[in-house]
């Protein structure tokens, strides 16, 4: 099942989230709002964070559009997990 969500303000992620955030540049800081899809039967607790949140894969089309947003340039929207931290999930 695929669900869109939209990515939460940075004062609600979890603590490694904002540490990743100020390696972006300038425009990434700006993607809370930002709307992407997840994979919700893929969901994974051992993931990457430290946290040991729950984390889903992203869709390729909005993983390569959040991506290219951040970056600035078009990326290829592989293998994109995101920590639920940073998701707004009902």
């Amino acid at each position: 099942m695929i669900a869109k969500v939209r990515i939460a303000p940075v004062e609600r992620w979890c603590e490694e989230s904002k540490r990743r955030v100020n390696e972006w540049p300038e425009r990434g800081k700006k993607i809370p709002g930002f709307e992407v899809e997840i994979e919700t039967a893929r969901m994974r607790t051992e993931g990457a964070y430290e946290c040991q949140a729950r984390e889903w894969p992203l869709t390729e089309g909005p993983a390569r559009a959040l991506q290219s947003f951040i970056a600035g340039y078009e990326a290829l929207g592989q293998n994109i997990w995101i920590c639920e931290h940073m998701l707004e999930m009902d």
